[in-house]
């Protein structure tokens, strides 16, 4: 079973990978994919941007996604994006 924030991981994650796939915008253009999250009603990933633009960049470039107030102790790093797909 997920705890609440790998969950809201998995989330952010997939919303992300929707625009990514939809081609619409540079990914690195983070307040054009704030716009079209917001668009899709992806609020969670409006408000990660928002909280932490460095987490979301990390994601962009490394697909590690380290949600903002994470405890790391015990943790591996992050969760890789290839475990979403």
């Amino acid at each position: 079973m997920q705890n609440k924030n790998q969950q809201k991981a998995n989330r952010i994650r997939e919303q992300i990978l929707v625009i990514r796939d939809s081609g619409e915008t540079n990914m690195l253009d983070a307040r054009t994919v704030q716009r079209l999250a917001f668009e899709r009603d992806f609020y969670e990933l409006v408000n990660f941007i928002e909280e932490d633009r460095k987490a979301y960049a990390h994601f962009i470039f490394t697909g590690e996604l380290n949600l903002p107030g994470e405890d790391d102790a015990g943790s591996e790093g992050g969760t890789d994006i290839e475990s979403c797909t």
